[in-house]
């Protein structure tokens, strides 16, 4: 079977490093965004079969909430928002549950998130008491990311194919850590290299799309 998804992914994502060392005391909470995605399933026999494709996060982010940042003139970044892209490319043992009317597959397994680019911080308001806007990137360090997923997939046969739909929980098994130049993110004369764990993903993933058997 193969076929695309776009999925709408909720997110519980924590920082696991609080930024007191660059200045910043974060209230923080996930944001979440919308993920398509090409997947192709083989039918072992038995009613088991495997599943792997790709899934494209255009922003797995997290938001810094009323921000403080200790700079001489002090002031409060209201919405800081960092992010960045991944691939992730997942594999899945499936069992079939149900065989109709509806095709009902459980599901367990794992994947590997490729970050792509860097960590971007992102302000859109002038901090208070400044007119200084935020913005900056810092380098990712790793290049793989492992991580482990459930869920329930659905087919249910509509025209030449099937609408697909479903959900998947899922659980980084490591923070994404970043090392960078933390002074350009806010014009800070003092410069100063830390390496930061900025982002850990849990959540899940409602989606749905169409797909095809192909004998």
């Amino acid at each position: 079977r193969i076929g695309n998804r776009v999925s709408y992914s909720f997110e519980f994502n924590y920082n696991s490093y609080e930024l007191k060392n660059v200045g910043l005391t974060p209230f923080y909470q996930p944001q979440s965004s919308f993920v398509p995605s090409l997947f192709l399933a083989y039918d072992i026999g038995f009613g088991i079969s495997l599943e792997t494709g790709f899934d494209y996060f255009h922003r797995n982010s997290i938001k810094y909430n009323e921000t403080y940042f200790s700079s001489t003139e002090g002031g409060i970044v209201p919405k800081l928002v960092g992010y960045y892209p991944s691939l992730d490319v997942p594999l899945r043992l499936k069992y079939r549950i149900i065989e109709k009317p509806v095709e009902v597959d459980g599901f367990l397994g794992a994947y590997i998130s490729l970050p792509i680019g860097a960590f971007v911080f992102a302000e859109n308001y002038p901090m208070v008491l400044s007119d200084t806007k935020v913005h900056g990137s810092v380098i990712l360090n790793e290049k793989i990311i492992p991580g482990i997923g459930a869920g329930v997939d659905c087919n249910y046969r509509i025209g030449p194919g099937s609408l697909n739909f479903g959900l998947v929980l899922m659980y980084d098994l490591a923070p994404i850590t970043a090392t960078g130049d933390f002074g350009v993110l806010f014009d800070n004369p003092t410069h100063e290299e830390k390496t930061l764990e900025l982002l850990q993903r849990m959540g899940g993933m409602l989606y749905i799309g169409y797909s095809y058997k192909v004998d």
